[in-house]
């Protein structure tokens, strides 16, 4: 098990359009931790305080709004291929809300031109919309696209690539997932915000979406932009979000030792806090030699400067490549060590973590989460395979294989994502690479028709049951369908746990009530054989009536009863 140890990150802020940065001084501390193994050794790793030395500098971060033009010119009648031009199509993301779903690739043109096409499904990918290019502006580098839900109808997702050769960072609004005339403030269609940076470099982007509203730090934050490469402060990680009436925040943090190629962040929601991992390599102040710099700080409702929080982190020695996903509660890191896949999980915030073993012989991993139960997704011997854990982390099932094809699965970093149980990866098995997406994992089984009265007086409440299994052993939510305009969902229940739900008809009438079940990855069931149900008035009802026909016919009785 890994112990905590808390350190401070004094980071810089920077605010708004045409505003100058002020550099404070950034501390970093923390002690030695110990990591668990389950299949395979893991080194033990050491962080040790270190303070480094106060910057003083200041750049201005210009800031342009462009409207996006949308062009539909190709369309897929298949769910598989998604993304596919004449040119090579690589380096997909995806996000999803669960059936809306938005995927962005990137179309080589040449080595300095590429550029961001993207399509969006509403029906959980059966069928997919024609190909949006010209998403963002023409004629320059845009590569290694990442996109994130924001958990907020009213500003669904959010959307980012590696800044182009002029050092320009993107922030990509998507009002609507599926709906291109959605507007975003006085803009026309999707638009983004672009402002330069003063880097050398830039080795890797990502994203995490945050629903704006009262529990942001600010009126218009919808995420964080996490940035790492060469600056003029060396090795640097940086971090910029929204904050009011347009401005830019940003905040950073320099390391004496080189970054890799891979930056992985994400916020919980539930518990208001951000997560990012990082390869890491010869930093003499935390006496790192090789491994993923792992730490997380409190997005604090209503405050800008929510950077200046604690910063806990922990080292993994050894491991390359990693990705996390973070929600209710739970953070999954899976990254490569030593060719083999390993996880490092917490399921109380940070305060403790633990490490299990994805599986043996893997590359490229991805991870996405729904409380308990995680999904990874790996390449192995030109194949794309995925592995699901039920408990948490601590342990996984068989791995099993996702591509139809043998061998036509392109082995990269950036060549898959994963959102939920839906998968996009780089397929190489055509002249140009092409974008594949699949659903993966199983749904539950048809659940039984439900059990209960099929019949009774309206206004009084009525129970029904049902059960099914999950083959995937994932936990299961109930939604049934009263016949009458209402639904109810229920749970979450185990696999093959008898689920049970309740309702009230108010008007008279024959109904038709049917149940279907959802796993905790968002995979739904068909509907179950209907159960058909006969609602008369009730007995109170029926009196009521019989004797306002009585008073009608003999008026004393409304004189002896006082009505």
């Amino acid at each position: 098990m890994l112990r905590k140890k808390k350190a401070l990150f004094r980071r810089l802020v920077v605010f708004a359009v045409l505003s100058t940065l002020c550099m404070t001084a950034i501390q970093i501390g923390a002690m030695s931790t110990t990591n668990q193994s389950y299949e395979n050794s893991i080194s033990e790793g050491i962080i040790k305080r270190v303070v480094n030395e106060k910057r003083s500098d200041s750049r201005t971060l210009m800031k342009e709004k462009i409207d996006i033009k949308n062009i539909y010119t190709m369309s897929y009648s298949e769910n598989i291929p998604i993304i596919g031009t004449d040119m090579d199509c690589q380096n997909p993301a995806i996000t999803s809300n669960g059936n809306d779903i938005l995927a962005i690739g990137e179309e080589y043109q040449g080595i300095f031109t590429s550029d961001l096409l993207l399509t969006y499904s509403s029906n959980g990918g059966t069928s997919w919309s024609d190909i949006i290019f010209d998403f963002a502006t023409e004629d320059v580098m845009e590569t290694k696209p990442v996109v994130d839900y924001c958990e907020n109808n009213e500003f669904e997702a959010y959307g980012t690539c590696l800044p182009d050769l002029t050092g320009t960072v993107y922030f990509i609004h998507f009002p609507s997932m599926t709906d291109p005339t959605v507007v975003y403030k006085d803009s026309e269609g999707w638009t983004f915000w672009q402002i330069t940076v003063d880097f050398n470099d830039y080795y890797a982007m990502d994203i995490a979406g945050y629903p704006h509203g009262e529990n942001a730090p600010a009126i218009d934050f919808h995420g964080i932009l996490t940035l790492i490469g060469d600056s003029s402060y060396g090795e640097t990680i940086e971090n910029y979000y929204e904050t009011t009436d347009g401005s830019i925040g940003a905040c950073y943090l320099a390391f004496t030792g080189q970054l890799g190629d891979t930056i992985a962040v994400d916020i919980d929601v539930s518990t208001e806090t951000y997560y990012e991992a990082m390869e890491l390599s010869n930093d003499p102040d935390l006496e790192l030699e090789d491994g993923v710099f792992f730490e997380y700080c409190w997005v604090e409702p209503g405050n800008e400067d929510w950077w200046e929080n604690d910063w806990p982190g922990y080292i993994f020695e050894g491991a390359h490549n990693p990705d996390l996903s973070a929600n209710a509660g739970y953070c999954y890191v899976v990254a490569e060590l030593e060719g083999d896949i390993v996880c490092y999980y917490t399921n109380d915030n940070g305060e403790t973590m633990e490490t299990s073993t994805v599986v043996v012989n893997g590359q490229n991993p991805k991870v996405s989460s729904v409380g308990q139960s995680a999904l990874c997704t790996y390449t192995r011997d030109g194949n794309l395979y995925y592995a699901k854990s039920n408990d948490g982390g601590q342990t996984w099932n068989e791995f099993s294989i996702i591509n139809d094809n043998s061998g036509t699965v392109v082995e990269e970093e950036y060549s898959l994502d994963v959102s939920g149980s839906y998968v996009v990866w780089t397929d190489g098995s055509n002249e140009n690479r092409e974008i594949f997406f699949s659903l993966v994992g199983t749904p539950p089984e048809k659940p039984a028709r439900p059990n209960g009265p099929t019949s009774g007086g309206i206004n009084r409440e009525h129970t029904y049951t049902t059960s099914t299994t999950d083959l995937d052993g994932d936990q299961i939510y109930y939604i049934f369908d009263w016949g009458d305009g209402d639904t109810s969902e229920v749970g979450p229940y185990n696999s093959g746990e008898t689920g049970s739900g309740s309702h009230t008809w108010t008007e008279r009438g024959d109904y038709s009530l049917k149940v279907k079940a959802k796993d905790s990855a968002g995979l739904e069931s068909e509907w179950s054989d209907p159960l058909a149900i006969s609602m008369p008035k009730s007995k109170q009802l029926l009196f009521n009536h019989l004797f306002g026909r009585l008073v009608n016919i003999f008026p004393i009785l409304s004189q002896l009863f006082g009505l």
